[in-house]
């Protein structure tokens, strides 16, 4: 029962995955055509669906690309109007569809491109994040002290958050970037530089000492600080 239960969720997110969808249209005399997928990636899987009709001639068909190259999305041959749904994909990807109508000497050929992103993660979530794995790290990654460290950690992420908030709230530009170069200091010399010696920085002041734990944490502050700099 749990299996099927577990099975029917699955299958609703794939077919619901193109929530908050977007369409790329294309049309003129010759034809209609539009693809229709997610405005992000969710990371659950998600699908485009393509349709066209082209409004004359005959020999009528459809390719369907993924990057650049259709691979096992092989042409289709239809009758004036063309539907299919393809996936699931998940990750970024951009999407062609080609329709062709019209004899030898009347071709009609157009296309249409959709390009899907990853959903970009919300800033404060991603210092959420930070907390939850330095949390997560064994003892033996610390210096000393673990249990001290790990609280000292997530006070220091909480605080990141807080001035992403007040960044967030207010309305003036030069606060905002105040706020968020705070943040982005916080990050660098109260977070990343207690982690940092497996990429050079200085090792007698980490709290976090096993260079294997430290590598994937410290990445993610540097994604963070790329994402507030972005935001300035």
């Amino acid at each position: 029962m749990k299996k099927y239960l577990l099975f029917t969720i699955l299958a609703l997110l794939l077919l619901n995955s193109n929530s908050n969808a977007t369409t790329a249209t294309f049309s003129d005399t010759c034809a209609n055509l539009s693809l229709t997928g997610p405005d992000a990636d969710q990371g659950n899987g998600y699908f485009i669906d393509a349709a066209g009709k082209v409004n004359s001639g005959y020999s009528y068909y459809a390719w369907f690309y993924v990057d650049g190259a259709y691979n096992s999305y092989n042409y289709s041959f239809f009758s004036t109007s063309f539907t299919k749904r393809y996936g699931p994909f998940t990750g970024p990807h951009t999407f062609k569809l080609i329709m062709q109508g019209g004899g030898s000497m009347n071709l009609c050929k157009r296309s249409v491109e959709l390009a899907v992103a990853p959903k970009k993660k919300d800033p404060k979530e991603m210092a959420a994040d930070i907390c939850i794995a330095i949390g997560s790290l064994p003892d033996s990654s610390f210096k000393n002290n673990p249990s001290q460290r790990k609280n000292a950690f997530c006070e220091k992420t909480d605080e990141v958050i807080e001035l992403i908030e007040y960044a967030a709230n207010s309305t003036d530009p030069v606060v905002q970037d105040q706020f968020y170069q705070d943040a982005i200091d916080k990050l660098q010399n109260d977070i990343g530089a207690k982690m940092d010696s497996y990429a050079g920085g200085e090792k007698n002041n980490d709290w976090v000492t096993d260079e294997k734990a430290q590598e994937p944490i410290y990445m993610d502050v540097q994604k963070l600080i790329k994402e507030l700099q972005e935001l300035q």
